[in-house]
């Protein structure tokens, strides 16, 4: 690429306006950009504000090199560490062993003969295309499904993509052995000085040729390369009914490590203690039965022995005065019908009663969504036995999502803390039978909360996240916004219409959202012709 001269029209603008034009740009294409010339390098600099880390050997070298960098080290605010490992490779069930085990060459039944690697990554590959698909539906050629459909027909060999898999997963394996990744994390709390936030995420991976986060591993991979795309915790590759241990403390190491990322960050956040950190985020994406298990917050079995050091480390994570936000996923796995013993033990109310000073809490179980109304109280646990909410004077932003609920402590806990409340999110909550509902909720925060009289600064944001009837590819749902605002400040209608379906709405009210796509969005309206 040529250098352009003096008078060129990019260098003939004002530097602001260069400035503004590369604020366009991704990082990609401002590294491009710089290559130029001299002067575009000291005008286009890069946005570094975070940086990934996982058990994978590119992004721990791309992590040094950044801790390293005397200018880009001071930009970094957050660490985002992608606990989604790829797992063991499966065995065959007992009735494929059982036929494999009839063949002349048993190893070779495992392979399937035509793409030269083995028939469950075969089967695992076409279900990506087939899941790719799927998410396009009957929507039009957007750029993104564009750049799909290429990387698809660029797909490499089958048995070229198995072996590529292959490496990745050994050097993870040897990664997490050597624990390199814990020793980079160690490494950046020190040569990061403007650190604020720690993200453990299980969704890096987003859907084949979509992932949330483009890390510098998933950077690398060869063009249209078709993998298993891993989840890392249970639950997170299509187990929504599973069930954690009746307790942590019965799992073996080997299952406890399911949930290394987490379990690594916060022993050494423990350890370190670490005074700049304000944010602790576990971060799912929304991604189905997926979370911590909540049975690390169970009593110890003999009623004498010390909480399991998941916990101990969690919680000591919390007492830090600086700790302004997190975000708490949990996998009850069937606890609401077992008497809550995870939460009623206490632990998890002690945890974030040393919290005093959050400002952003979100909070999310794995109840089933599609109960339907049929939770009586016998499943039932109130908000402020788990969550110390008198406690928390500061809290600006509360967001609950996939629980249990009933409308009266749902109000309870609202009228507590309202007085600093900017932002409320309550996502797909099961309402206890005849124990309210959506419509009626709303009604009733109108009415006695009077948010309304308030000056147009303090009124809160409210926000409500439904599951559509019908069938909807994973990770999209209904958003009900500004027909709330609407509804609770400029004497609008009611955005949940019917009195037989008080948790639904009418098309025409709310907006479909992606979560592994930003660029979609589309009106909740009737595509029947």
């Amino acid at each position: 690429m040529a250098a352009p001269s003096d008078d060129s029209g990019l260098l003939c603008l004002p530097v602001e306006l260069i400035s503004i034009i590369c604020s366009y740009f991704p990082n990609s294409g401002i590294k491009s950009l710089r290559l130029a010339c001299t002067k575009i390098k000291e005008i286009a600099q890069l946005r570094l504000t975070r940086v990934f880390l996982s058990a994978n050997p590119i992004n721990i070298r791309v992590f040094r090199a950044v801790a390293d960098h005397d200018q880009f080290r001071s930009q970094i605010t957050e660490i985002i560490y992608d606990d989604a490992h790829f797992p063991p490779f499966p065995e065959p069930d007992i009735y494929e062993m059982e036929e494999i085990m009839q063949m002349d060459d048993p190893e070779a039944g495992l392979i399937d003969d035509e793409e030269g690697c083995p028939h469950w990554f075969v089967k695992v590959c076409l279900e990506n295309l087939t899941n790719m698909k799927y998410r396009k539906n009957f929507d039009l050629d957007r750029p993104g499904h564009i750049l799909r459909a290429r990387q698809a027909n660029a797909q490499p060999p089958l048995r070229i993509c198995w072996q590529y898999y292959q490496n990745i997963h050994m050097q993870q394996s040897d990664t997490m052995k050597l624990k390199r990744d814990e020793e980079a994390f160690i490494y950046g709390l020190k040569q990061f000085p403007s650190l604020k936030r720690v993200t453990i995420t299980t969704a890096t991976h987003g859907h084949l040729y979509e992932p949330l986060y483009e890390t510098p591993m998933i950077r690398a991979f060869p063009y249209g390369l078709n993998y298993p795309i891993p989840r890392g915790w249970p639950g997170g590759r299509g187990e929504i009914s599973y069930t954690p241990a009746e307790s942590w403390e019965e799992m073996n190491e080997a299952e406890k490590e399911q949930w290394h990322g987490f379990r690594m960050i916060t022993r050494v956040l423990a350890q370190e203690k670490s005074p700049s950190l304000l944010e602790l985020v576990i971060d799912t994406n929304r991604l189905s039965g997926m979370g911590l298990n909540c049975t690390m917050f169970n009593s110890p079995s003999d009623n004498l022995g010390s909480p399991c050091d998941e916990y101990v480390n969690l919680a000591t994570v919390l007492t830090n005065p600086g700790i302004r936000r997190l975000e708490l996923p949990l996998v009850i796995g069937g606890q609401e019908y077992r008497g809550w013993a995870a939460f009623r033990s206490g632990y998890l109310y002690r945890m974030l009663s040393s919290a005093t000073e959050l400002e952003y809490f979100s909070f999310s179980t794995t109840v089933d969504n599609n109960a339907g109304g049929e939770y009586t109280m016998e499943h039932f646990i109130p908000l402020q036995s788990i969550l110390p909410i008198t406690s928390w004077h500061k809290l600006r932003h509360f967001h609950l999502s996939t629980l249990i609920v009933a409308q009266y402590d749902i109000m309870e806990a609202l009228t507590i803390l309202s007085a600093n409340l900017q932002t409320i999110s309550l996502n797909f909550l099961q309402f206890l039978k005849d124990q309210g509902n959506y419509r009626s909720l709303l009604s009733e925060i109108r009415d006695k909360m009077k948010w309304h009289e308030r000056d147009f600064a303090s009124r809160p944001r409210l926000s409500i996240g439904i599951s559509p009837y019908g069938i909807v590819a994973p990770g999209r749902a209904i958003w009900v916004d500004q027909d709330i605002k609407e509804f609770l400040y400029n004497g609008g209608e009611n955005p949940f219409k019917w009195d037989n379906l008080p948790n639904q709405v009418d098309y025409g009210t709310g907006i479909y959202k992606d979560d592994f796509d930003e660029d979609y969005e589309r009106p909740n309206v009737s595509y029947t012709i």
